[in-house]
């Protein structure tokens, strides 16, 4: 199952691939700094790096099928609201499947990451992808961390130095 093709909806959310002339419209998730910072790019770039950047990372994913963000879709009006999926992670030798989720700025704060990271936490249990899924949050990120625990995840590590930024393993095991 390529994991960025999951045809998943919710009851607001469509998933679908992100396409490539999908990528302007996408700019505004990159609205500052922190948002930057929390994807892991250069807290230094302007917002048509970080999405030239943040881009060519989802692509690489879904050509080495390592899971890969979708585009969210509000059903009521066709609108993008952000991304959420799956991407395959590594840490001290040991690959593990992550939730992530990123949410443009003028939606935040309705629901929509914690819709879509369920979600994806029920299919990748329903499919037996793994038995056990996180999400990788920087410390200080209290958006994604309530997300994280609206998803029954719990911190199960602090690791201050993942990719150059502390965050906390969040995670939660199949029932």
């Amino acid at each position: 199952m390529l994991l960025h093709q999951i045809n998943l909806q919710t009851e607001r959310l469509l998933f679908h691939e992100i396409l490539p002339h999908e990528q302007t419209e996408w700019e505004a998730l990159f609205d500052s700094p922190s948002t930057a910072y929390f994807l892991g790019l250069d807290p230094h770039g302007t917002p048509k790096e970080w999405a030239e950047k943040y881009f060519q990372k989802v692509f690489t994913r879904y050509k080495e099928t390592e899971g890969g963000m979708n585009a969210l879709i509000l059903k009521s009006s066709n609108k993008g609201v952000g991304h959420c999926g799956f991407k395959l992670q590594e840490w001290e030798g040991k690959k593990f499947w992550e939730i992530g989720y990123a949410i443009l700025p003028e939606y935040r704060g309705k629901g929509y990451a914690t819709e879509a990271a369920i979600a994806c936490k029920n299919i990748a249990f329903d499919t037996q992808l793994c038995d056990e899924i996180f999400s990788i949050i920087n410390v200080g990120n209290t958006a994604s961390e309530k997300v994280a625990v609206r998803n029954g995840m719990h911190i199960v590590q602090n690791i201050p130095d993942f990719k150059g930024a502390n965050v906390n393993l969040w995670g939660v095991a199949k029932h």
